[in-house]
């Protein structure tokens, strides 16, 4: 059966639907998560993005380890008749889907934070479409994409009312994530150590490396951020859009510019560096280095 979904899927495809399916896959890919999580933290509510992100980190790090466990190989790796397209988001293994995990969680932690029916309309579509975009272009089994839809949608049902009522309480905020900071972080490195060494699957933990390197830094970020500096969302229209456009640039620029820098020897200590310095700069950094940009 999964066979014959694929195989339908690539009688239809066309140039059209290539460009369809690959716009659809963005909207499952780290730099619209970036640009959202940054639209939630610094334009409208800090306990909503930080409820967003638990879910996202959440089913991310479930997606990641499953991935190592389990090890399945890709429809293009495994059938002669699939091609597969858009292989540079193709690099790990298949089961679960990775863009489909987050973009489930992201835009249903989303729907779930505002309650309004044409966000969860709009949501529910682009999840959809990133599940389907996966599919038909040949790099994931239609088993991925249900299990990845899962983890999404569990992980936010039952984590984002957990992390926002913790959101609410500045002390346990602070408390829970210097936690999950020191454990991510006691997590990431020795994983670096080990696949700098080579002693561990490079394919199936160099993802994992990364969530956990952006989580780890992420909640270092949430931490300082809620006893040092404690900024408001409110301004003016500009202010929130250059928030928004510049704090996603400086992230971009991070992952490229420090992945040139460590070059290919050090590569997974630069996944330890860079991925941990954007959760720190998205979380607290940038509202600390452009303060101006929130003061009224």
């Amino acid at each position: 059966m999964q066979k014959e979904i694929l195989l339908f899927f690539l009688s239809i495809s066309s140039p059209l639907l290539d460009a369809v399916a690959n716009i659809g896959s963005f909207f499952g890919e780290q730099s619209i998560l970036i640009i959202l999580l940054a639209w939630i933290l610094y334009t409208d509510d800090k306990h909503k993005a930080y409820a967003v992100s638990g879910p996202i980190l959440t089913a991310s790090l479930s997606m990641s380890l499953i991935k190592a466990i389990v090890k399945a190989p890709r429809p293009f790796q495994v059938l002669d008749e699939i091609d597969g397209k858009r292989l540079t988001t193709a690099t790990g293994y298949s089961f679960p889907s990775g863009h489909t995990t987050i973009a489930s969680s992201m835009y249903f932690a989303i729907a779930r934070a505002y309650k309004n029916k044409k966000v969860t309309v709009i949501c529910t579509v682009l999840v959809v479409w990133v599940a389907l975009s996966r599919m038909y272009l040949g790099v994931h089994w239609p088993i991925d994409v249900l299990v990845g839809l899962s983890i999404g949608l569990a992980c936010t049902l039952f984590l984002y009312p957990v992390f926002y009522n913790i959101s609410k309480n500045p002390e346990k905020k602070y408390k829970v994530s210097w936690i999950l900071s020191t454990v991510f972080f006691a997590c990431a490195i020795p994983l670096t150590v080990l696949l700098q060494l080579k002693m561990v699957d490079e394919v199936a933990y160099a993802d994992f490396l990364k969530t956990l390197s952006i989580a780890a830094g992420a909640y270092f970020g949430f931490a300082r951020e809620c006893k040092k500096l404690n900024y408001k969302t409110d301004g003016t229209v500009l202010k929130k859009a250059l928030r928004i456009v510049l704090s996603a640039a400086f992230s971009l620029a991070i992952i490229a510019s420090l992945k040139q820098a460590f070059g290919v020897k050090q590569y997974y200590t630069g996944c330890l560096v860079r991925y941990s310095l954007v959760g720190m700069f998205l979380t607290y950094y940038f509202p600390l280095l452009f303060r101006n940009l929130f003061e009224n």
